[in-house]
């Protein structure tokens, strides 16, 4: 309740452009690379479709549950 709407998807805007910009600084051979995530091996590829996946995931949710965006 201490944020702003404008706030938040300032913030959320920011994280997005910076997490891209830290993958596309990575060298090709880092994408293979994995390790131990919640206790399952992942890649770093599939920590970065991840990222960009997973907000999508909240949209749905908040147009599904919510109508927020809908229309």
């Amino acid at each position: 309740e201490a944020r702003t709407l404008a706030s938040l998807l300032a913030e959320f805007a920011t994280l997005r452009e910076t997490t891209a910009m830290l993958f596309e600084s990575l060298p090709e051979d880092a994408w293979v690379r994995r390790g131990i995530v919640s206790g399952k091996e992942i890649s770093v590829r599939a920590i970065a479709y991840v990222l960009v996946g997973h907000p999508l995931h909240h949209l749905r949710i908040l147009r599904e549950r919510y109508g927020v965006g809908a229309g």
